[in-house]
């Protein structure tokens, strides 16, 4: 039924849209009539809704709906002002807001999307949490004052400047992290080569990334970098060894994991989830040594890196905590460093996509709380191991074995063992392009059981 009303109360609106509202008592009227049919269903009128279901709809509506709501009535102008309480999320990108990233500041249409949007923010400002920024360079830096203005509960900030670069000084990120007390999750990537902001930034101060000195040590939880980690190095160090709430660092793109930087990741007891992944670097010294002191680790990903053998026998034998392990693209990686991971008693996740080496030699004494498994190209890969693993974990969920010689013997066990299971948890296998299982043999599968194949 509400997906009937929203549907009518989208109607209401586009038919209000083009109206000139003189009466605003006689357009609620003229967009209530008493019955409206959709879909062969009687939907009743809007007007027997109490403010608590209309307001439920409006939770639903995009912000530039919520602004537009305000002209039909002066009921619905009330409640529009208590639904602003609601939006929790800001996503500034050109396609929302109407944004052509080729026009200039002087097109009116851009200007509209625009101002309506600081509009927005001066009504919803206060209630978001989390913001998006991915803004050509023409509307960031009015945006992001507004943001800055208006925006004084901010819990997640996420710049990006990978699509369009973003002309913007170093001080208005400062004024924004100034504001934002309560901030948890800080996320910033771009191309520091091309992008306006970083170079201007560079000349205008001692190095790029003072900004990160604002980040509050209090409510920071997680803080995403890219490829500009190397020019942040200097101010990121001090975040890493001193910020005790610190539970997630992400660092993706080609770093230079020197001493400092895997000193001040180790000296942070409190980190939980640690990516450092795309950088197939030749100086693995500087990584692997400091990982395995991390012992309270549960997520740990160390996808498209320089990893060997050994150094993943190291990180099994110490971080004995982790419910995550991503080593796709590691291929240096073979079955005497990948058996180590059968150490792991808690893994829930775990990748090994690429890892073109590796059999299933060792699967079969994985975790039994494994939950999924990603095995992706790995060719030698065969039905034994998997089929140990799929008796084995009662709790497995998703199994890709894409590119792996999987045959109908596996489809067969997996018939056989999830048609017993008493957990009514369902097992996806993924077995894409595999010319060695023929599912026109299988004429049903279990309710517990889906096979994807294309």
């Amino acid at each position: 039924m509400y997906r009937a009303l929203r549907r009518k109360l989208s109607a209401c609106i586009r038919r209000n849209d083009s109206i000139i509202l003189e009466n605003d008592d006689e357009i609620c009227e003229s967009i209530t009539n008493p019955t409206i049919k959709y879909e062969n269903e009687d939907i009743p009128s809007i007007t027997v809704l109490n403010d608590e279901c209309l307001l439920m709809i409006f939770s639903y509506l995009h912000t530039n709906d919520i602004s537009r709501l305000e002209r039909v009535c002066h009921r619905w102008k009330d409640l529009s002002y208590r639904s602003w309480r609601s939006v929790k999320y800001l996503e500034c990108n050109n396609d929302t807001w109407y944004v052509n990233k080729n026009t200039n500041p002087q097109n009116s249409y851009m200007g509209k999307g625009r101002d309506h949007l600081v509009a927005t923010l001066k009504k919803c400002g206060h209630f978001i949490e989390q913001f998006d920024l991915q803004l050509n360079s023409y509307s960031a830096v009015l945006l992001l004052t507004a943001v800055t203005q208006n925006c004084d509960n901010l819990l997640n900030i996420n710049i990006n400047t990978e699509l369009y670069p973003i002309k913007l000084s170093e001080i208005q990120i400062c004024d924004l992290l100034k504001s934002s007390k309560k901030l948890k999750y800080f996320s910033i990537d771009g191309d520091y080569t091309s992008s306006p902001i970083f170079i201007s930034c560079d000349k205008a101060n001692n190095g790029l990334g003072t900004f990160l000195r604002h980040l509050s040590a209090d409510t920071l939880e997680r803080i995403h970098i890219g490829d500009i980690c190397n020019e942040m190095k200097p101010f990121l160090i001090p975040i890493l060894r001193e910020f005790k709430c610190l539970k997630s660092f992400v660092c993706a793109g080609k770093v230079d994991y020197d001493e400092h930087l895997m000193r001040a990741i180790m000296s942070n007891k409190s980190l939980e989830h640690l990516c450092l992944s795309f950088n197939d670097c030749q100086s693995p010294k500087f990584i692997i040594p400091f990982l395995r002191n991390l012992t309270n680790l549960k997520n740990l990903i160390l996808s498209h890196i320089f990893l060997r053998n050994r150094d993943l026998i190291g990180i099994s034998n110490n971080c004995e905590q982790l419910e995550l392990l991503d080593i796709s693209g590691c291929a240096r990686i073979k079955n005497i460093g990948a058996s180590s991971i059968i150490k792991q008693t808690r893994l829930k996740i775990l990748n090994i996509t690429g890892l073109y080496s590796v059999t299933d030699e060792f699967i079969g004494d994985l975790s039994d709380s494994l939950t999924t498994l990603k095995c992706i190209g790995c060719k030698d890969v065969r039905d034994h191991g998997i089929i140990m693993l799929i008796r084995r974990a009662s709790n497995l969920k998703y199994l890709d074995l894409t590119g792996c010689r999987i045959t109908n013997a596996t489809i067969q066990a997996a018939i056989e063992i999830t048609t017993k299971r008493e957990n009514n948890i369902k097992l996806v296998i993924v077995i894409r392009n595999n010319p060695f299982v023929d599912m026109n043999e299988f004429m049903e599968l279990p309710s517990l059981l889906q096979i994807v194949t294309k």
